[in-house]
Protein backbone atom coordinates (compact mmCIF):
# COMPACT_ATOMS: atom_id res chain seq x y z
CA UNK A 1 0.00 0.00 0.00
CA UNK A 2 2.99 2.55 0.73
CA UNK A 3 4.43 1.83 -2.38
CA UNK A 4 1.16 2.02 -4.09
CA UNK A 5 1.13 5.75 -2.54
CA UNK A 6 4.25 6.73 -3.30
CA UNK A 7 3.82 5.81 -7.08
CA UNK A 8 0.43 8.06 -6.82
CA UNK A 9 1.96 10.93 -5.23
CA UNK A 10 4.96 10.80 -8.38
CA UNK A 11 2.13 10.90 -10.68
CA UNK A 12 0.24 13.57 -9.20
CA UNK A 13 4.14 15.48 -9.39
CA UNK A 14 4.21 14.96 -12.96
CA UNK A 15 0.72 16.51 -13.72
CA UNK A 16 1.35 19.27 -11.42
CA UNK A 17 5.32 20.24 -13.68
CA UNK A 18 2.74 19.21 -16.97
CA UNK A 19 0.12 21.52 -15.60
CA UNK A 20 2.83 24.76 -14.95
CA UNK A 21 4.81 23.96 -18.34
CA UNK A 22 3.07 22.20 -21.16
CA UNK A 23 -0.46 23.77 -21.09
CA UNK A 24 1.03 27.23 -22.00
CA UNK A 25 2.03 25.74 -25.39
CA UNK A 26 -0.68 24.20 -25.93
CA UNK A 27 -2.19 27.53 -25.69
CA UNK A 28 0.38 29.08 -28.09
CA UNK A 29 -0.52 26.66 -30.60
CA UNK A 30 -4.09 26.59 -30.41
CA UNK A 31 -3.61 30.25 -30.88
CA UNK A 32 -1.59 30.35 -33.97
CA UNK A 33 -4.04 27.96 -35.74
CA UNK A 34 -6.64 30.52 -34.78
CA UNK A 35 -4.63 33.55 -36.49
CA UNK A 36 -3.92 31.38 -39.81
CA UNK A 37 -7.44 30.31 -39.95
CA UNK A 38 -8.37 34.40 -39.79
CA UNK A 39 -5.99 34.93 -42.29
CA UNK A 40 -7.39 32.98 -44.71
CA UNK A 41 -10.83 33.71 -44.02
CA UNK A 42 -10.15 37.18 -44.06
CA UNK A 43 -8.77 36.92 -47.50
CA UNK A 44 -11.58 34.67 -49.33
CA UNK A 45 -9.66 31.77 -50.10
CA UNK A 46 -9.67 28.58 -47.47
CA UNK A 47 -6.92 27.25 -49.25
CA UNK A 48 -4.27 29.96 -47.58
CA UNK A 49 -6.00 28.75 -44.59
CA UNK A 50 -5.71 25.49 -45.12
CA UNK A 51 -1.93 25.37 -45.93
CA UNK A 52 -0.90 27.73 -43.20
CA UNK A 53 -2.43 25.43 -40.61
CA UNK A 54 -0.81 22.61 -41.27
CA UNK A 55 2.62 23.73 -41.83
CA UNK A 56 2.25 26.08 -38.66
CA UNK A 57 1.06 22.81 -36.63
CA UNK A 58 3.59 21.18 -38.50
CA UNK A 59 6.46 23.40 -37.35
CA UNK A 60 5.34 24.34 -33.72
CA UNK A 61 4.95 20.17 -32.92
CA UNK A 62 8.52 19.84 -34.17
CA UNK A 63 9.56 22.36 -32.23
CA UNK A 64 8.14 21.50 -28.99
CA UNK A 65 8.53 17.52 -30.05
CA UNK A 66 12.40 17.35 -31.06
CA UNK A 67 13.72 19.00 -27.61
CA UNK A 68 11.63 16.67 -25.71
CA UNK A 69 12.64 13.75 -27.18
CA UNK A 70 16.01 14.53 -27.98
CA UNK A 71 16.11 15.28 -23.71
CA UNK A 72 14.92 12.22 -23.01
CA UNK A 73 17.13 9.90 -25.58
CA UNK A 74 20.16 12.20 -23.48
CA UNK A 75 19.04 11.46 -20.31
CA UNK A 76 18.22 7.77 -21.11
CA UNK A 77 22.17 7.17 -22.18
CA UNK A 78 23.23 8.94 -18.90
CA UNK A 79 21.19 6.19 -17.29
CA UNK A 80 22.98 3.29 -19.38
CA UNK A 81 26.33 4.50 -19.87
CA UNK A 82 27.21 6.97 -16.60
CA UNK A 83 28.15 6.04 -13.24
CA UNK A 84 25.70 5.76 -10.26
CA UNK A 85 26.36 7.56 -7.32
CA UNK A 86 24.11 7.99 -4.28
CA UNK A 87 22.99 11.52 -3.26
CA UNK A 88 21.15 13.70 -0.92
CA UNK A 89 18.50 15.47 -1.72
CA UNK A 90 18.34 18.57 0.43
CA UNK A 91 14.85 19.42 -0.37
CA UNK A 92 12.95 21.45 -3.17
CA UNK A 93 14.74 25.16 -3.91
CA UNK A 94 12.15 27.10 -5.74
CA UNK A 95 13.71 30.39 -7.07
CA UNK A 96 10.97 30.62 -9.39
CA UNK A 97 7.13 30.76 -8.35
CA UNK A 98 5.92 28.28 -10.39
CA UNK A 99 8.91 25.50 -10.94
CA UNK A 100 10.36 23.64 -8.20
CA UNK A 101 13.56 22.01 -8.35
CA UNK A 102 15.31 19.10 -6.38
CA UNK A 103 18.66 20.48 -4.62
CA UNK A 104 21.09 16.89 -4.42
CA UNK A 105 24.75 16.93 -3.40
CA UNK A 106 26.76 14.01 -3.73
CA UNK A 107 30.08 12.77 -3.47
CA UNK A 108 31.58 11.46 -7.41
CA UNK A 109 34.31 9.16 -8.25
CA UNK A 110 37.40 11.60 -7.43
CA UNK A 111 35.89 12.56 -4.24
CA UNK A 112 34.99 15.89 -5.21
CA UNK A 113 31.13 17.21 -3.63
CA UNK A 114 28.91 18.05 -6.19
CA UNK A 115 25.70 20.59 -5.48
CA UNK A 116 23.48 20.59 -8.62
CA UNK A 117 19.43 21.48 -8.75
CA UNK A 118 17.72 19.27 -11.04
CA UNK A 119 14.03 19.95 -12.49
CA UNK A 120 12.66 15.91 -11.70
CA UNK A 121 9.85 15.14 -9.49
CA UNK A 122 9.99 13.81 -6.08
CA UNK A 123 7.30 11.34 -4.13
CA UNK A 124 8.87 12.33 -0.82
CA UNK A 125 7.82 14.82 1.24
CA UNK A 126 10.64 14.55 4.10
CA UNK A 127 14.19 15.98 3.59
CA UNK A 128 16.99 14.65 3.29
CA UNK A 129 16.59 11.38 1.88
CA UNK A 130 18.59 9.15 -0.86
CA UNK A 131 18.22 9.83 -4.30
CA UNK A 132 20.58 8.19 -7.53
CA UNK A 133 22.04 10.77 -9.27
CA UNK A 134 23.74 9.31 -13.01
CA UNK A 135 26.69 10.90 -14.24
CA UNK A 136 28.27 10.63 -17.56
CA UNK A 137 32.24 11.19 -17.24
CA UNK A 138 31.34 13.60 -14.02
CA UNK A 139 30.11 16.18 -16.43
CA UNK A 140 27.75 18.64 -14.84
CA UNK A 141 25.31 18.77 -18.10
CA UNK A 142 25.40 14.88 -18.33
CA UNK A 143 23.89 14.31 -15.10
CA UNK A 144 20.42 13.23 -14.10
CA UNK A 145 18.05 11.69 -10.66
CA UNK A 146 17.37 8.09 -13.40
CA UNK A 147 13.63 8.06 -13.31
CA UNK A 148 12.74 11.25 -11.44
CA UNK A 149 14.41 12.62 -14.40
CA UNK A 150 12.95 10.50 -17.31
CA UNK A 151 9.49 10.28 -16.21
CA UNK A 152 8.70 14.25 -16.87
CA UNK A 153 10.59 13.68 -20.24
CA UNK A 154 8.49 10.47 -21.25
CA UNK A 155 5.19 12.41 -20.20
CA UNK A 156 6.00 15.27 -22.51
CA UNK A 157 6.80 13.62 -25.62
CA UNK A 158 3.01 11.39 -24.74
CA UNK A 159 1.62 15.17 -24.58
CA UNK A 160 3.07 16.46 -27.72
CA UNK A 161 3.53 13.37 -29.64
CA UNK A 162 -0.54 13.37 -30.50
CA UNK A 163 -0.10 17.01 -31.96
CA UNK A 164 3.17 15.80 -34.28
CA UNK A 165 0.92 12.76 -35.49
CA UNK A 166 -2.43 14.86 -36.24
CA UNK A 167 0.17 17.67 -38.17
CA UNK A 168 1.68 15.00 -40.12
CA UNK A 169 -1.84 13.71 -40.97
CA UNK A 170 -3.32 16.86 -41.78
CA UNK A 171 -0.26 17.79 -43.83
CA UNK A 172 -0.56 14.67 -46.30
CA UNK A 173 -4.22 15.31 -46.62
CA UNK A 174 -3.78 18.95 -47.18
CA UNK A 175 -1.23 18.09 -49.70
CA UNK A 176 -3.11 14.99 -51.22
CA UNK A 177 -6.37 17.47 -51.45
CA UNK A 178 -3.72 20.72 -53.30
CA UNK A 179 -2.61 18.05 -55.88
CA UNK A 180 -5.89 16.16 -56.81
CA UNK A 181 -7.65 19.65 -57.10
CA UNK A 182 -5.12 22.29 -57.10
CA UNK A 183 -5.28 25.81 -56.07
CA UNK A 184 -8.49 26.19 -56.48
Amino acid sequence: MKKFKGFFKAVLLVLWFLRQTVFKYVIIILIFWLISFAAGFFTGNMKITEIACCLIGLVISLVLMIPCFGRLVSDIFIIIKGFKYVGVCNGMARPYRHYGYLSVTWTDSNNHEHTHTFNATDNKNKYPHDVNVYSYDNIMNLTNLGWRTVVKDICYVLLFMPFFILAVAVNFLAFQDIVKNGFV
